[in-house]
């Protein structure tokens, strides 16, 4: 209850406030009384400019002094005199990269419009010969073995039988299927479910759409995504799109992410943590019981991302492999990805996302009935199921097997650990992370990286060029036909070529872009550079020799096609 001698104290205190408030605006008309009006209009919108821009750099998901750095170049950059030297930085770096991309077309004609006349099957399958072959060379380490081609021979068939004339309903049935069996492979239970989707993309999609619609039902204003330095980028590509903040955690000296600081950063706002099983930088597997424990003593999903070891992680304890569990027998593990293209054989771009429960797919279903055209329902990012992908993948898992995964599982584990006792034989090679399961990544300080990179994958080898290192991803090819050996041999001859011939760095074009994207300072101008490749890809330059205006006829054939008729 309020009493009298509470209500004389706050008029007291309200007097006190006033007579400050009035002694505070004689000083400071005192201080301004010299400025005319035009100055203090001047200065008050100073102030609201930089307000906002002051909070433009705060709200920003980069460090302020990153911000501070983009700002300053931003406003260089902006200078009459500096402008047109960036331009042309660009145009030549276009110039570069369209002549790369379109080295091995040697006769640079393309088709820019429908032709009148439709190809006939024999012109467009040599057509399609020229294309699949374009900057290929066809050697034994490119061939595929006979399994392989049988399987692709197989799922071919039951694609093309579904795209002709495909059951819907069949084609409900097979994912329904394809959803348990991997289910099952991951011991998640009866109450599981999934679905299938066309790539890794598109699960992460979907999972932290979830996450962020499960954090909304909760009141979660800002969720946050807890994600080791070493995941896939594409979880920061979804996160932008959705508009998720992204709290990245460090690996340990092992690459693996630090459990101890990912605990330390579970906030009221942690909407989901992620890790990966294992990770595409360097193969290394995290910790994911320890990761799984703190998940669920927090109620925090914690989701998988297999998408690399997804159809070989199930199949280790069959193929008399230790190795810790991962998969839904841990308790904080909501879901799983996985691809079920590559080690799971299938030749159609596919994945696979599973949940322990209907619980969480609930949260990334998309449902919609009060639109013009009726009932709107999606468990993907597609309305429909599709047909080749679904087929594909259901063709893939019957007719390989269990046994066929197990064994292919003790190949590729036993060629990875073969390679990285190979590979500590070399001084002049270092090891990153600790890989043991599908995929080495090394480096080296004798010669630049990036020019023993390219030189390998000159020499046909499907390396992978990261940050400062080369990863190697281990194939079903490199066991069956023994070529571990033959890469260990060209990579110690690949070091000795480029100790020789110092001249091969420094003219590398793969080395110059990567250091120059390592030394660069302006952000904008690495960003901008890799944006002229992605255009350039898409590019149709005139052809090399030409002595016409246009590269195809009237009807919309290619000149080099009629002149060979």
């Amino acid at each position: 209850m309020t009493t009298r001698s509470d209500i004389s104290i706050f008029y007291a205190y309200f007097y006190d406030f006033e007579e400050a408030l009035d002694i505070w605006r004689e000083k400071f008309n005192r201080t301004t009384g010299h400025l005319e009006s035009w100055q203090v209009v001047c200065y008050t919108f100073s102030l609201i400019f930089f307000v906002s821009w002051l909070r433009k750099i705060l709200s920003s998901e980069h460090s302020i002094a990153d911000r501070l750095l983009r700002s300053t170049h931003s406003t260089v950059r902006s200078l009459p005199w500096v402008r047109p030297k960036f331009k042309q930085i660009i145009g030549l770096a276009r110039a570069h990269f369209e002549e790369e991309i379109h080295k091995d077309d040697f006769l640079r004609e393309f088709y820019k419009f429908l032709p009148e006349r439709g190809l006939d099957s024999k012109d467009l399958q040599r057509e399609a010969r020229e294309y699949s072959t374009m900057g290929q060379s066809i050697t034994p380490a490119s061939t595929m073995s006979a399994e392989e081609n049988e399987t692709l021979r197989i799922t071919q068939e039951i694609t093309a039988m579904f795209l002709r004339n495909g059951s819907l309903k069949g084609i409900r049935k097979m994912e329904a299927e394809i959803v348990k069996m991997i289910s099952s492979m991951l011991h998640a239970g009866h109450g599981s479910t999934g679905v299938v989707t066309n790539g890794n993309t598109e699960s992460i999609l979907l999972v932290l759409y979830g996450a962020r619609r499960r954090a909304a039902s909760l009141a979660i204003e800002h969720p946050e995504v807890l994600l080791p330095a070493s995941a896939h980028p594409a979880f920061t590509h979804v996160a932008n799109l959705l508009k998720i903040s992204i709290i990245r955690v460090p690996v340990d000296k092992d690459d693996k992410v630090d459990v101890l600081r990912l605990k330390r950063r579970i906030s009221s706002s942690t909407a989901l943590i992620v890790v990966s099983a294992p990770n595409h930088s360097t193969g290394t597997m995290d910790d994911v019981s320890r990761v799984a424990k703190i998940s669920s003593q927090y109620n925090v999903p914690l989701h998988v991302d297999s998408s690399l070891g997804g159809f070989l992680l199930p199949f280790l304890e069959l193929a008399d492999i230790h190795y810790p569990h991962i998969d839904f027998r841990l308790a904080g593990v909501t879901s799983m990805a996985l691809d079920i293209d590559g080690h799971g054989k299938c030749p159609q771009k596919a994945s696979a996302l599973i949940f322990r429960d209907e619980a969480w797919i609930k949260c990334h279903t998309f449902i919609d009935t009060k639109n013009r055209i009726g009932i709107y329902t999606a468990r993907t990012l597609h309305s429909f199921r599709d047909p080749a992908t679904i087929s594909s993948a259901w063709a893939t898992l019957l007719s390989t097997g269990r046994d066929g995964y197990v064994d292919s599982t003790s190949m590729i584990v036993e060629t990875c650990r073969k390679l990285i006792e190979l590979l500590k034989e070399i001084k002049e090679i270092e090891i990153l992370g600790s890989p043991d399961l599908c995929l080495v990544s090394f480096t080296t300080n004798i010669v630049d990286v990036y020019a023993l990179g390219e030189k390998l994958i000159d020499e046909d080898w499907k390396l992978e060029i990261g940050a400062n290192c080369l990863r190697l991803p281990i194939t079903l090819e490199l066991y069956e036909k023994n070529r571990i050996q033959t890469f260990v041999a060209d990579l110690e001859d690949a070091i000795s070529a480029l100790l020789i011939d110092t001249t091969y760095a420094s003219e590398s074009k793969t080395a110059a872009l990567h250091r120059m994207i390592e030394s660069t300072m302006d952000h904008w101008l690495v960003e901008e550079m890799l944006r002229a490749k992605l255009l350039a890809e898409h590019s149709t330059p005139a052809p090399i020799e030409r002595t016409h205006l246009r590269s195809i006829s009237i009807d919309g054939r290619k000149m080099s096609t009629i002149i060979e008729k």
